[in-house]
Parts: structure tokens; C-alpha cells; sequence
């Protein structure tokens, strides 16, 4: 599948806001870090803008922006309807959170409550997000039970490395923040591990002889392209990735990964500015980690039309 931009954008950024959110209200409610409410506000309005963002490159990649409010009435059969819904959803209690905690400085179990809303809409945001793409049957390597797990993990390494970071920087360093963040990109590590060995390894579904029903009279061969020149089709669903190319970019995210669970160990045991400049390290490498992964999501995913193309 062709790695568009606007969809990687879309689902890294949005992911790591979500993500963000979560771990700021439910580190609050739970007691997992002591900070000022600036720092909360801080992260907050972080989140907030990485979810805006996210979700408006999201609607660069529709034929018609202007018509993606359509999308909303269609809940009952797709997920990217869902998910628009979700996403909207979690604005009100977010809002009204923000509105009690901030403005009227209250901190009482209506925030709590309002705080654990959020944070589930939130989730369930990330969910609907990622079953976009695990609900497709013609991309093999996204109809994958590794696919939402993923998702919903990045989202949460994401957040709480980028809270992490700013718990550092504000010289209010949490051992259990750290902690949290070093195990989900740990966990996020083993999944990724997990889900190449079953996309390398699998069987392939459909092919050109099930495609055709001439599987029972032998190999099936494509005497010619049904084009001449690439078309949209070829160009979305029959984008290619050189091998050497695909096992490189996936020994950059390993490597990034590694490097930041190292960076976030060296933050728990150090203070000051070691820590700080550790935390930050770890937050960079894990977004570079994110992108090239998400990257390779789209880039190494195959659409059964392709075999309609020799694909």
C-alpha cells in the first residue's frame, strides 16, 4: 500500500496525543507523578494540539475533505465512521475536565470521574483507530490479530514517554512514570518482533489461482499487465518496497527502539541534568521508532487487488 504522508501523520500524532492524555489523567488520578497543575496544563494542551493535528492531516487523504462529515452517519457498518465518532466524543468530557480543573481549580471526584471518562474514550478512540485497518480482509498483513494490540501500545509508549520527558524537564523526575513508559516500549518491541515473524512466515491467503478459480487446473501465470502505464490503483494498493530497503528501515526501528529503553534505564537511576537529557533522548528515539514503524505498516502491507496487476 502506497505510505501516504497525511495517514501517517494522521495515525502517529493522534495515537501519541491519545496516548498522552491517558497517561496524564490516569497518572493523576492513580498518584503515579506529583506535579504542579501548570505541568498537567502543559501536557494537556499537548495532547490537545497532537489529536487536532493528527485528525485534521487525516482528512488531507479523502478525495473531498470537505464532505467528511458524511462519514459520521455511517456507524452502524465502519469503523473509520467509529472512530470519527469516538474522537469527537472524547472532546466533551476533555473539555469539561479542563474547565473544573484549570479554571474553577477543582480537584474532586467529579474530575476523577471526568478524568476516567476521558481517558476511556480516549482508548476506545485509539481501538476504532486501529480496526480500521485490522477489519481489511484483502490486506493480509493488517488482517492480523497483532494489528490493534500494536496500536493500542504505541499509543501508550508514545504518551507516557512524552509525559516522561516533561516530568524531567520540569524537575519533577517520577520512578513510576519511567518505569511505565521503559515496559511499553519494551512490550510494544516484543509485539512488533511478533507480528513480522507472523506476516513473514504466513501463508499467503489469496492468490491469483484462488483470484481466478483456475487454482484446480494447475499454476495460473499472467500473460501480460492489464495496463500499459501505472494507474491509481497500482499506485495505491501495488506500491513496493525493496527488500533490502524493508529489512533496513526495520533494523533502524529496533536499534531505536533499543537505544530508547536504554535512554529511559539511565534516566531512573540519574538526577539533574543526566536524567533530563535522557528522558528527552528517549522520547526523540521513540518517535523516530514510531515513524519509520508506521512507515513500513503501510509501505509493506499488499492488497489482494495487486494480483490483478502481477502483484
Amino acid at each position: 500500500m502506497h505510505p501516504a504522508k497525511s495517514v501517517i501523520a494522521f495515525t502517529t500524532l493522534s495515537g501519541a496525543g491519545y496516548g498522552l492524555l491517558i497517561a496524564t489523567l490516569m497518572g493523576k488520578i492513580i498518584g503515579l507523578y506529583s506535579a504542579s497543575p501548570i505541568l498537567e496544563m502543559v501536557s494537556l494542551s499537548m495532547a490537545f494540539l497532537l489529536v487536532t493535528v493528527g485528525l485534521l492531516m487525516s482528512t488531507l487523504h479523502l478525495g473531498h475533505p470537505e464532505r467528511a462529515w458524511r462519514a459520521f452517519s455511517q456507524w452502524r457498518s465502519s469503523w473509520l465512521s467509529r472512530e470519527g465518532i469516538s474522537s469527537v466524543m472524547t472532546f466533551l468530557p476533555w473539555t469539561i475536565y479542563a474547565f473544573y480543573r484549570f479554571w474553577l481549580q477543582e480537584d474532586s471526584d467529579l474530575t476523577m470521574t471526568l478524568g476516567i471518562v476521558t481517558s476511556i474514550l480516549a482508548f476506545t478512540t485509539v481501538y476504532t483507530t486501529s480496526m480500521i485497518y485490522r477489519s481489511i480482509k484483502a490486506v493480509q498483513s493488517w488482517y492480523n490479530v497483532y494489528v490493534t494490540p500494536l496500536y493500542l501500545m504505541f499509543s501508550l509508549a508514545s504518551g507516557f514517554t512524552i509525559l516522561n520527558a516533561l516530568l524531567h524537564v520540569s524537575q519533577f523526575p517520577s520512578t513510576q512514570v519511567n518505569n511505565i513508559a521503559l515496559i511499553t516500549i519494551v512490550a510494544a518491541l516484543v509485539l512488533k518482533r511478533g507480528y513480522w515473524r507472523s506476516v513473514d512466515n504466513g501463508v499467503r491467503r489469496s492468490t491469483i489461482e484462488s483470484a481466478t478459480g483456475l487454482g484446480r487446473f494447475g499454476k495460473v501465470t499472467s500473460l501480460e499487465h492489464p495496463h500499459s502505464q501505472t494507474n491509481y490503483l497500482m499506485d495505491e494498493m501495488g506500491f513496493k518496497v525493496a527488500q533490502k530497503h524493508s529489512k533496513k528501515l526495520r533494523k533502524i526501528f529496533l536499534i531505536c527502539g533499543f537505544m530508547s529503553t536504554l535512554t529511559m534505564a539511565i534516566a531512573i537511576v540519574f538526577v539533574g541534568w543526566v536524567g533530563q537529557l535522557m528522558a528527552v533522548a528517549g522520547f526523540i528515539l521513540m518517535a523516530l521508532g514510531v515513524v519509520v514503524e508506521r512507515w513500513l505498516f503501510f509501505a509493506e502491507a499488499k492488497h489482494d487487488q495487486a494480483l490483478y496487476y502481477g502483484g
